[in-house]
């Protein structure tokens, strides 16, 4: 009975929010538990800066989201079906179900990391005794091992799993968190075939659903065994990887952009390293809306949706800061800079091995496939590739002006710091796939609306990759 409470306070707060966000599209379901998510590590922002328990605030905070999703939904405004160009929508969700959860096959053997343990886990249960065990034990200087100032979502939700069972089991909130980086992979595969036309033929389309499964066991690949160890490292990957798909690479549609919002929000409350990707993305979402020459209005008001998006995980720092807490890796190092430099350098390069094909397949596809991406409304790959780039840039000054033993640090991490960065290449080549398949059967511009809002805003793609 208490697990089916559990499934029941993870599912129905988020339902009303992703249909107001989604609308009925394959990617709804996979949106429900993040929405619940985020609105547990709002509740936890709340409780930490006021008084209380989690259960409260979560209630509070999940009421009014639903109040603002039902006027939404009354208004019909926001209630969008799925788009014409969309085949067999079911058939697609249960097929990336399928691919996200099969691999889950592993939980039957319980695993609890050793980070999982010490940061996200004890985190958790501070979380779950309330406002004053949550402030005393994170200002106490003998948790800073544990970096105190990580934002709050996977503690939230996971205190949130504890308050249902009335006690703290490990095993069933690291199954939650398991969860969650399934439906960021959901989201992930749906995204990929929002790019897929509905006159595609049918054996072409399933070619394009199989691609999209393989892509969902590949990121699992790429993560290991931190996608059912309990490490939150997947959990931002998988929703930054999320918003820059919906956000940065399909058509800039209002479904779209709200997609994109929410796995904003979802990556930047969950670590920090996920703040700054979800910043850089919002960026470059925001200067890809000038770029498409919107209605003036509609600019703006984006723009403070992409701020609202934020908004909680920059609460969150000046919340933490005002008490003084910080993480226990940055500081001055013993090393020099030039070591430091260097250390990291082999070490991310060493995990970053797609980045060579990853590279192949974009000058082969814009020297050959340009149009038809453009003809599908999909944006220029430079701004995905620039998110990677520049999310890379930042993990490793983090390495570089950290104060860990910077070989031990490295070497213990860092095919964890990489997983964004891969798997956001796969599901750039995944995209590319998709085009090539759909050049099979359509001509270089098969639809007039998507090719208009490709050519406004992607024209410059030959420019930018392969010269004037």
């Amino acid at each position: 009975m208490n697990i089916l409470l559990t499934c029941a306070v993870l599912i129905v707060p988020g339902i009303l929010p992703a249909v107001v966000i989604a609308g009925q599209r394959p990617v709804t379901p996979f949106l429900v538990p993040l929405a619940t998510a985020l609105m547990a590590g709002v509740a936890v922002l709340a409780m930490f800066v006021t008084a209380g328990s989690l259960m409260p605030w979560f209630a509070v905070v999940a009421v009014a989201v639903n109040l603002l999703a039902l006027a939404a939904l009354l208004k019909g405004a926001w209630l969008r079906r799925a788009d014409s160009s969309e085949r067999y929508p079911w058939v697609t969700f249960l097929v990336v179900l399928v691919a996200v959860l099969w691999p889950l096959a592993v939980l039957r053997i319980p695993v609890i990391g050793s980070d999982a343990r010490a940061i996200w886990l004890l985190h958790a249960a501070m979380v779950f005794g309330g406002h004053n065990t949550l402030v005393a034990d994170m200002t106490n200087p003998s948790y800073l091992f544990s970096n105190p100032d990580y934002p709050p979502l996977y503690p939230g939700l996971t205190a949130l799993v504890y308050a249902t069972q009335g006690r703290v089991d490990y095993h069933l909130g690291v199954a939650a968190i398991v969860g969650l980086n399934a439906c960021t992979l959901g989201v992930v595969g749906t995204g990929v075939m929002e790019a897929v036309q509905g006159q595609t033929r049918t054996l072409r389309w399933g070619a394009n659903l199989l691609l999209v499964a393989f892509l969902c066991g590949a990121i699992y690949g790429v993560a290991g065994e931190y996608a059912i160890n309990g490490y939150a490292d997947l959990l931002w990957a998988g929703a930054a990887v999320g918003a820059t798909l919906y956000g940065l690479v399909l058509s800039p549609s209002r479904g779209h952009f709200a997609v994109a919002c929410l796995c904003l929000a979802v990556a930047a409350l969950t670590k920090n390293e996920g703040f700054v990707t979800s910043v850089i993305i919002a960026c470059l979402i925001a200067s890809r809306m000038f770029t498409c020459r919107p209605q003036r209005a509609g600019v703006w008001l984006r723009m403070a949706a992409l701020g609202a998006a934020l908004a909680p995980t920059v609460g969150w720092i000046i919340a933490v800061r005002s008490r003084g807490l910080s993480n226990s890796f940055l500081g001055s190092s013993p090393e020099s800079t030039l070591t430091r430099l260097s250390a990291t350098t082999v070490g991310m390069w060493g995990q970053l091995h797609l980045v060579v094909a990853a590279l192949c397949v974009l000058l082969l596809g814009a020297l050959l496939l340009r149009s038809h991406r453009v003809g599908l409304g999909l944006a220029n790959p430079a701004r995905l590739w620039a998110v990677a780039v520049l999310s890379t840039l930042a993990i490793a000054a983090t390495y570089i002006f950290g104060s860990y033993e910077i070989h031990w640090w490295v070497g213990s991490s860092v095919n964890r710091t990489t997983i964004f960065a891969n798997s956001l290449l796969l599901t750039d080549m995944a995209v590319w796939a998709v085009v090539a398949m759909q050049g099979v059967d359509q001509p270089a511009w098969p639809n007039p609306v998507a090719s208009a809002n490709g050519r406004l805003e992607a024209a410059d793609l030959s420019s930018t990759l392969t010269g004037p």
